[in-house]
């Protein structure tokens, strides 16, 4: 794909919040490239249910709906149709044209005398439908109210593991003016110095196995209420925003996906995608902290997000309380491996003493050190915080520090899949000649994390030094790019690492069979799956910074610098005493 190259430092929207405080993508117009989007969607092969209920008279909208929806939504992809109804034989005489790829299914759905019941039962039809079907049929379900229309595109920009929409009453209201149910006895319950943002039930969505938790919760704390005669005030809305207070949604998409067209047209809307026929209806952490906007961005002299809405992380931009619980509740472990080869061990103690000040403090930790000087690096005497452990692995040592870089996306190949994989969720790669001068925290983690190179954070792609010749199996055209990102600090899930260094290894091996080096040895061929297999979470060059480079105005933080050294002493020289050595050796 050809595109333009994204920019580090000029957002494409600053009337806009772009990410909320836990890295979570808000979806504007003028945010995305939907090329990408597509292009990632459709490489996955990814089919989409879209879920509506029209039970009695509101089987009226039915026609409306699904015809807008041919025009406008997840265009080009696949999707099934899913009309949960009281009233199957009455749809079932619809005669809709329906693209290709496209289905409709009729489910039945019991029959309520109250509106009210309709609504309270929805999670519990969408929780049963999704466990006993949904789960085998698609791979993302998005809910709708079906007295809507869409009148834009709604495409796969909108998709996440779990996504909800911001209200259109409330996108930029303090929280104390939400519509949250306030009476303590209520599971739906939410005081009034909790909460981000008002979302509404009328669009949720995310991957199946998600909107299964996120109904099974909702409806328990619906039949909660039940038995002790309590409403909640906007029924399933007001459950499910107290499941997005403590389960954050990985994606919000802002009122242009749910808009009331009597409430005008703001200047910020762009567009109008998804819009109401008629008014619609009038054991967790307990955390306070200031309420996130939508309108008021934290930062305008960088880009928080990239074309296909990966965060990119500077300081200011997140909330590390929130990030943190979030990680603590899912008892996350990380790994973080480097390598201490040759004379590189020398650096070995700093690099762990400033990771026990910096790197993921109060979580848990696995320190793996690849080396090849394993008695030395067991004499070493680490004082480590709870939780963390360090483990030293055996590493081939090579003659030439060039081999040395091949060699290691094969090693961390390896290593995860024969050990990682069972030992860390997370695993970070970095350089040993760095230390840590500031916290990185799992605000940095995703299932597919680079970082922006700090030679090149703003540079045009054709000034990249990716590989050039097209020989090379890390060949990149000057025509292609988003940025160019370090070896010296990447990670993801584990999952997610096999496959990156699985596929930069046999690159690598690829060239070595044509006597081909790339230009900067493992780092090209980095480059080279970040172009087709994009991050989804982007660090800024705040987590990868040389002080010599100076500091420039948008740089509040220098979290993971370069440490000053004489490279050919490092890398080729031999010391005095190795000299005398190999000269005895020769000897005998």
């Amino acid at each position: 794909m050809l595109y333009e190259k994204p920019q580090a430092l000029t957002p494409p929207r600053t009337d806009v919040v772009m990410m909320t405080p836990w890295l979570a993508p808000i979806v504007w117009n003028g945010t995305y490239n939907i090329d990408i989007l597509n292009a990632q969607f459709h490489q996955r092969g990814v089919r989409i249910g879209l879920a509506m209920f029209a039970i009695k008279k509101y089987v009226v909208f039915l026609k409306q709906f699904i015809e807008t929806a041919e025009k406008f939504f997840m265009v080009g992809h696949k999707v099934n149709y899913y009309i949960l109804t009281d009233r199957v034989e009455e749809v079932r005489q619809y005669n809709f044209t329906l693209g290709e790829g496209r289905q409709i299914f009729t489910l039945q759905s019991p029959t309520y005398k109250r509106w009210q019941d309709i609504c309270f039962r929805r999670m519990e039809m969408i929780r049963n439908y999704t466990r006993d079907r949904f789960i085998n049929e698609v791979d993302y379900l998005a809910v709708a109210d079906i007295d809507m229309q869409f009148s834009d595109d709604v495409g796969v920009e909108s998709l996440s593991e779990l996504f909800g929409t911001l209200h259109p009453g409330y996108y930029n209201a303090p929280r104390q003016r939400f519509t949250y149910e306030r009476r303590p006895e209520s599971r739906a319950y939410i005081p009034p110095d909790e909460g981000d943002f008002y979302y509404a039930a009328g669009y949720f969505g995310g991957t199946t196995e998600e909107i299964y938790k996120l109904t099974n919760y909702c409806h328990n704390g619906i039949m909660a209420d039940r038995e002790k005669n309590i409403e909640a005030l906007w029924h399933e809305e007001s459950h499910l925003n107290k499941y997005f207070i403590y389960y954050k949604p990985t994606k919000l998409l802002s009122p242009e996906y749910l808009w009331d067209n009597r409430m005008g047209i703001p200047g910020f809307l762009k567009r109008r995608r998804f819009v109401a026929f008629l008014v619609q209806k009038p054991v967790l952490f307990r955390m306070l902290y200031e309420k996130p906007r939508a309108l008021n961005p934290t930062r305008t002299d960088v880009v928080m997000m990239t074309p296909w809405l990966a965060p990119i992380v500077w300081n200011g931009t997140y909330n590390i309380d929130i990030l943190n619980a979030q990680f603590h509740q899912r008892g996350v472990r990380i790994g973080l491996a480097m390598f201490a080869i040759k004379k590189y061990v020398v650096f070995l103690k700093n690099f762990i003493e400033t990771a026990e000040k910096f790197f993921m403090v109060g979580h848990k930790v696995n320190y793996y050190i690849l080396t090849d000087r394993v008695e030395e690096v067991h004499q070493y005497n680490f004082t480590l915080g709870e939780g963390r452990q360090l483990f030293t692995l055996q590493s081939p040592t090579y003659k030439r520090w060039q081999d040395i870089c091949f060699r290691r996306m094969e090693m961390i190949r390896n290593y995860t899949r024969d050990r990682f994989i069972n030992e860390v969720d997370y695993l970070a790669v970095a350089d040993i000649d760095m230390q840590f001068s500031d916290d990185v925290g799992v605000e940095s983690l995703s299932e597919l994390f680079g970082t922006i190179h700090p030679g090149f954070y703003n540079a045009p792609r054709q000034r990249f030094t990716y590989e050039r010749r097209p020989q090379s199996r890390a060949y990149i055209p000057y025509d292609e790019g988003d940025f160019y990102y370090a070896a010296g600090y990447f990670g993801g899930t584990t999952e997610e690492i096999y496959k990156l260094t699985n596929y930069c290894h046999n690159g690598i091996m690829a060239d070595r069979e044509k006597n081909i080096e790339a230009l900067w040895h493992e780092e090209s061929h980095l480059n080279k799956y970040f172009i087709y297999y994009k991050p989804t979470k982007l660090l800024s060059p705040e987590y990868l910074w040389d002080n010599r480079m100076g500091i420039p105005g948008f740089l509040k933080r220098r979290r993971f610098v370069a440490v000053p050294k004489n490279h050919n002493e490092i890398r080729n020289k031999r010391s005095i005493k190795e000299k005398q050595v190999a000269s005895q050796n020769a000897k005998h």
